[in-house]
């Protein structure tokens, strides 16, 4: 079991070797990383096409230019963001967070005023922390740099790091930990302040239109130049944005902003559920696999119908779906992965045909290089002549077969003029297919005192080339010498062989007319002036013997007369070429006509015979002529083989696209063994001299031979002691060009 489960293992590894290699391949590059600047690339494509409004609920009061200009020091006195806070919280602020660095004293006084009013605010207000280095150049020595601790006692206390790797912000958190173990929220996570959440670092959204976060000027809130409905039940965010107080941050889409811009975005993903999660290195590799799975590079043709349109089909799926999810979900799939499994599988699919078409190449060159050797082996080695001239009919191609045939060498061919062996290609007759560019001609040559004819072709080729930047038409006549002189003997075998044969056909056809007279003549005289006599028509004969010999001889005419009739029929078979007159008669009809004839016969015992109408239609098209022959024949011999009171039945039906009737007596029947040869020409089912029943054995053979030409055929069903039962089905219509075929 182990070793048939591993022989099918090996079996799918090799079958899906080529997937397998890209996916290894792309795992190792996902989990290196490497792809990250085009997924952050495709990322910033995502946001410039989902954009959406922020919600209004998060307000930026900025330290703007004009707060600077109007408050002339800085830093400012603490007292200041004191009377901001008293203004923003009277106005009904639910979260009022400062993103300025309160970590060292300043004026007891001012100091005591701020962490006054941060007390009265009683926990709606967010002060940040910096995490930093204890010394410049040691990064892996970290501090934390907290507000006054008479500031953070009745205040939250957030984390305000913006970190930018591969050189844009473009990850928050909701927290993280510190280096003494305790846990530090983030300061956005403060302000937003939504349920818990299932992950902690996520991709900020930017796609959120930084332009509509909703700001008001720092100097205008401190003077309550302001409506307080703009900040009633808001989160308020406090940070510089004027360019001379530093504090600048790049992000995908926006180039640098302001810092606090940056806690804002981040502040409105988490509170518009858009924290932006990638599937990771496990859903890239499912992403792959799905890939793998649709574009089986290993089995893909390089066509629009093999690859091409999966490979379309993949590629809008990766650039349409992607986007569509990250609009209805917070999820990021990482689709750098994905492009990067579509273009490996592109350059295997092409790489492989490039590889085929390249092998495709050399194959046919190998090929054309093999046939030019071919060819030349051919002409070279070719029963017949072969002589190629160039427009001014100098010789400059011939094979040895040639100069044989032309009593020379090749060598004293080359070079030559044609006209000196061969008439010139103009002077040749046009070849029977009527075509202007070839010629046949023949020659009489004798060698060695033999005769020698030859069948000469030629052929004139032509072909625009090239020629000092000119087109120039070229044109080379290439002849064929062949020495037909033992065909043209057994040509004339052949002609005077049918000669033969047409006059042996026309003597059959004379002996058969000749037959059909002389012998038909004088035994109806036969039979006719017997008849008279064994019926003693002219009066009593006085010795009863005579009228019994003249009964015989009655009897033996008409046998003679059958056995004549079955013979000319036969050899009309055999030579009648002429297409049979088909027609349209009722079956009926024919069916009580040869009835009629048949109890005419000296045969005709009395029995009874019925003919019975034809289920469905009567009407069919065959040979009247041979249908009635073949119902002669078989009814002759239902009467022939049996008794004097049996019952001899004729049954017609339609079967579909045929024709059928059938013929059955309840005579002495067939023995099984005789059945197969009861066509056969002059055969007795008796061979012996004594047998009771006359005949020369043609009747059936002639029956079968009739029915062929008609396309029908004949069945057989019988038993000894059982009767006979003879079917015969035909086409309802037979056209005259198979019955001329047959």
């Amino acid at each position: 079991m182990v070793i048939e489960a591993a022989r099918r293992v090996t079996k799918a590894a090799r079958r899906w070797r080529a997937e397998l290699v890209i996916f290894l391949v792309v795992a190792v590059v996902c989990f290196a990383d490497l792809l990250a600047e085009q997924q952050n690339a495709i990322n910033d494509v995502t946001f410039q096409l989902l954009r959406r409004p922020a919600s209004g609920d998060i307000v930026i009061v900025q330290i703007d230019s004009k707060s600077l200009s109007a408050l002339d020091t800085w830093p400012w006195p603490r007292r200041t963001h004191a009377e901001l806070i008293d203004r923003l919280i009277e106005s009904g602020a639910e979260i009022v967070a400062l993103d300025i660095d309160f970590s060292s004293a300043s004026v007891p006084a001012d100091d005591a005023r701020l962490a006054q009013s941060i007390q009265k605010a009683a926990g709606h207000i967010v002060l940040p922390s910096f995490v930093q280095t204890l010394s410049p150049g040691v990064t892996s020595q970290l501090v934390e740099t907290n507000p006054l601790p008479v500031l953070r006692d009745n205040a939250l206390i957030g984390n305000a790091n913006v970190f930018a790797p591969y050189g844009a912000a473009r990850q928050g958190s909701l927290g993280m930990y510190l280096a003494d173990g305790r846990y530090r929220p983030t300061f956005a996570a403060l302000v937003a302040q939504r349920e818990r959440a299932f992950v902690t670092t996520f991709d900020i959204d930017f796609g959120i239109d930084r332009a509509t976060i909703p700001r008001l000027s720092y100097i205008d809130v401190l003077r309550g130049a302001f409506d307080p409905a703009l900040v009633k039940g808001k989160r308020v965010i406090v940070g510089a944005t004027a360019v001379e107080l530093g504090d600048r941050v790049p992000v995908p889409l926006h180039g640098v902003v302001a810092g606090v811009e940056v806690q804002a975005l981040t502040a409105e993903s988490i509170w518009q559920n858009r924290m932006l999660t990638s599937l990771g290195f496990p859903g890239a590799m499912a992403l792959v696999t799905l890939l793998l799975l649709v574009l089986r590079p290993s089995t893909a043709a390089w066509s629009i119908k093999g690859v091409g349109w999966r490979f379309a089909a993949c590629g809008m799926a990766l650039c349409v779906v992607p986007i569509a999810v990250t609009a209805m979900f917070p999820v990021v799939i990482d689709t750098a992965v994905g492009f990067s499994a579509l273009i490996l599988c592109l350059a295997f699919v092409g790489g492989r045909e490039f590889s085929a078409r390249a092998q495709t190449v050399l194959r046919e060159r190998s090929a054309n290089s093999m046939r030019s050797a071919m060819i030349n082996l051919i002409v070279e080695e070719s029963s017949d002549g072969v002589i190629v001239s160039d427009g001014h009919g100098r010789i400059e191609l011939c094979n040895q077969r040639a100069g044989l045939l032309l009593s020379t060498t090749r060598s004293a061919l080359l070079g030559r003029s044609t006209n000196t062996y061969l008439p010139r290609f103009e002077d040749m007759a046009e070849a029977l297919c009527g075509d202007p560019l070839q010629r046949q001609c023949e020659l009489m040559f004798e060698i060695d005192g033999n005769p020698l004819l030859l069948e000469v072709g030629a052929r004139r080729l032509g072909k625009k080339v090239i020629a000092m930047a000119t087109p120039v038409d070229t044109k080379i006549d290439v002849y064929t010498l062949r020495d037909v002189t033992a065909k043209r003997k057994a040509e004339e075998a052949e002609r005077r062989a049918n000669e033969e044969r047409l006059l042996a056909e026309r003597a059959r056809s004379n002996f058969i007319a000749n037959m059909s007279h002389e012998l038909r003549t004088p035994l109806n005289a036969i039979i006719g002036f017997s008849e008279m006599m064994s019926a003693q028509v002219l009066g009593p004969m006085g010795t009863p013997a005579y009228v019994e010999y003249a009964d015989v001889v009655a009897k033996s005419g008409h046998h003679l007369l059958s056995v004549v009739n079955n013979v000319l029929e036969l050899s009309r078979m055999d030579s009648d070429d002429e297409t049979p007159d088909v027609e349209e008669f009722d079956f009926n009809a024919c069916a009580n006509i040869c009835v009629s004839l048949l109890r005419a016969t000296r045969d005709y015992k009395g029995q009874t015979i019925t003919v019975h109408p034809t289920v469905g239609n009567p009407i069919i098209c065959a040979v009247s002529r041979l249908t009635k022959h073949v119902l002669i024949n078989l009814l002759s011999n239902a009467v022939k083989f049996s008794e004097k009171d049996g019952n001899i039945s004729v049954t017609s039906w339609n079967e579909g696209t045929q024709f059928g009737f059938e013929v059955s007596d309840d005579g002495a029947g067939i023995d099984p063994a005789v059945m197969p040869h009861l066509t056969t020409l002059f055969y007795h089912s008796n061979q012996s001299f004594t047998r009771k029943h006359d005949g020369l054995g043609v009747g059936l053979y002639l029956v079968k031979r009739a029915l062929e030409r008609m396309h029908g055929t004949l069945v057989f069903d019988s038993a000894p002691g059982k009767g006979t039962r003879v079917r015969v089905l035909l086409p309802r219509t037979v056209s005259e060009d198979e019955a001329a075929a047959a």
